[in-house]
């Protein structure tokens, strides 16, 4: 594996500030940008957006003047690529993430557009999906999140078997973050969600959560103060002793953008995958300089072209290997155009065979499945 830095920290210690008055958190945001940004250009290099747009500056300064389309934060996919560049330590992703909020709250964009994205979310947090699998003594959970039931349901079994031989008491459970609320801005939601969620941990007096959904790890790591919240990958990363080698050894490894700021979760991939036989091939930008796979920020539901390009730019470094990654978002978005497989698919899928990531419908019906085999505790 090759050598990389210790990621820059970002501007605060959430990935987004909780909102509370979304007026006042905006015209925080845009003083900071207004006053310390240089317009070096740093945070346009490498991104699309930005390069179809305007610098953060300028962005911040068409707010200001009212002269800003307000869709036009939408088009952004708030991975924080800027973030992680900006030689002056700002958060241009941050600001842009506060306009939606305000733009979210002012009525000025519709939600018609993401109906079905909203229409997901809703239904993974409802009793029909949900579940909440808690044996006596259980202060550790493991909280899979939403896609990897729907596109892995027999390796995300797998994964939950292999959790349980290291953590005693094991607890499961199956629901929506609400990420895709939160990154819209749709906070009242999202907050009301959130709350609900953590008030059920703490009567539970749920103190350790363990993800294995990049969205999932960074909101509660936002969001979950009262958490210890920790990645599947930390787990799988010290060996059993009875782990088979995979049958792809060369791979290139894409670090989805959620993980940007947390090394902790990239080093513990690249140790599963080394552990198993394989040679990761590190791609130009990796780690927290990583590019967004195009799913991101739910652009791809209003302007296709934004997630096409950069699905085509993440997939121009892969060279000839099969690319791996940790995201289902990710390899849903890049597996049209490279042969792509999410992790835990090489470490619990069948052997010698490529494992296709199911779509819509048959992923609802596999979240049903995965729901009734975890609470009939006959995982395998």
């Amino acid at each position: 594996m090759g050598t990389s830095t210790k990621p820059t920290p970002p501007a605060s210690k959430h990935h987004y500030k909780p909102a509370g008055n979304v007026e006042e958190e905006l015209a925080a945001a845009l003083d900071d940008i207004l006053t310390n940004c240089t317009q070096c250009g740093a945070c346009r290099r490498d991104c699309l957006f930005l390069q179809r747009h305007a610098l953060p500056f300028e962005f911040a300064e068409a707010f200001t003047k009212g002269t800003l389309d307000a869709m036009a934060p939408f088009r952004c996919s708030l991975c924080r690529l800027c973030t992680a560049v900006c030689p002056e330590k700002l958060d241009p992703s941050r600001l842009i993430w506060h306009m939606r909020c305000y733009f979210m709250q002012q009525g000025a964009v519709s939600i018609r557009p993401y109906r079905q994205l909203l229409a997901y979310e809703r239904l993974g947090g409802s009793r029909l999906f949900d579940l909440f699998q808690l044996p006596a003594g259980c202060d550790t959970v493991f909280f899979p999140g939403c896609a990897l039931a729907g596109s892995y349901p027999h390796a995300l079994l797998h994964a939950i078997s292999a959790l349980r031989q290291r953590v005693a008491n094991l607890g499961i459970i199956l629901s929506c973050c609400a990420k895709p609320s939160h990154d819209l801005g749709r906070m009242d939601y999202f907050s009301a969600v959130m709350d609900e969620l953590l008030d059920s941990f703490r009567r539970r007096r749920i103190q350790t959560l363990i993800t294995a959904c990049p969205s999932c790890h960074q909101v509660f790591s936002d969001y979950g103060s009262t958490l210890t919240v920790r990645s599947i990958y930390e787990y799988l990363s010290t060996p059993t002793g009875d782990e088979p080698a995979t049958t792809l050894t060369n791979l290139a490894i894409h670090d989805p953008c959620a993980t940007r700021f947390h090394p902790d979760i990239q080093q513990g991939v690249r140790s599963v995958l080394y552990n198993r036989g394989c040679t990761v091939r590190e791609l130009n930008h990796r780690q927290e300089k990583t590019f967004c796979c195009g799913e991101g920020g739910a652009v791809g539901f209003i302007d296709s072209s934004y997630q096409k390009m950069w699905a085509e730019k993440r997939c121009g470094e892969t060279g000839n290997e099969p690319l791996v990654t940790y995201c289902a978002g990710c390899v849903q978005t890049l597996s049209p155009r490279r042969p792509v497989h999410h992790v835990l698919e090489l470490l619990f899928g069948p052997r010698n065979t490529k494992i296709k990531p199911a779509r819509p419908p048959i992923t609802y019906l596999n979240r049903l499945w995965v729901k009734w085999k975890i609470k009939n505790m006959n995982i395998i």
